[in-house]
């Protein structure tokens, strides 16, 4: 088997279920690096001295990029102790999404206990990102955690406040507003 006119770093596999099948299926495999546009192809299959060419059209289209929800509940912080974000992800969409990057970060900071002398601030609070692996499937019109995808709590965002060598009575009591975002593409 031989297939022209595919996009560079692709490939393709002729497979049959038994080898006197005269049927069979023809696997492409393209890189997310290949160019959107319409490739046109020529499938050729050597059986004996006969060798037919079928042409075949390959459309690369970009993926659609939906929307989706991405919450989490936070609970009290105490200086350097990390807490894992067990994001909530809702999937409005009558499709499945392919979840292919998460982030959360801290956008604002209430601090009631803040004084010019006891400060407390976006600088004190840190966000490790999302360490579990991608995609995450989410199936249409449900909401799921990283528990349910069986993410480790250590894999999972973490939220700090950062322990820093000053008294930090200025953060008793702060709340932090966090931000979430991501990139998800129907399937």
């Amino acid at each position: 088997m031989r297939v022209q006119g595919l996009p560079r770093a692709a490939s393709a596999r002729l497979s049959f279920k038994r080898r006197t099948a005269q049927r069979g299926t023809l696997t492409l495999t393209i890189p997310q690096a290949v160019a959107t546009g319409v490739y046109h192809l020529r499938l050729s299959v050597r059986s004996g001295r006969h060798a037919p060419t079928v042409p075949l059209q390959l459309t690369v289209a970009a993926p659609k990029l939906v929307s989706f929800q991405v919450s989490a509940t936070v609970g009290n912080l105490d200086p350097g102790a990390p807490i894992s974000l067990n994001l909530t992800v809702r999937n409005p969409n009558s499709v499945p999404i392919s979840i292919s990057q998460l982030s959360a970060t801290v956008k604002d900071v209430s601090a009631p206990n803040a004084t010019a002398g006891l400060p407390c601030g976006l600088a004190d609070f840190d966000v490790r990102q999302f360490q579990g692996q991608y995609p995450l499937v989410v199936a249409a019109n449900t909401t799921r955690t990283l528990s349910d995808f069986g993410i480790a709590p250590a894999l999972q965002p973490q939220l700090t406040l950062l322990d820093r060598p000053v008294n930090q009575d200025g953060c008793q009591g702060a709340k932090a507003t966090l931000a979430f975002g991501g990139t998800a593409t129907g399937q």
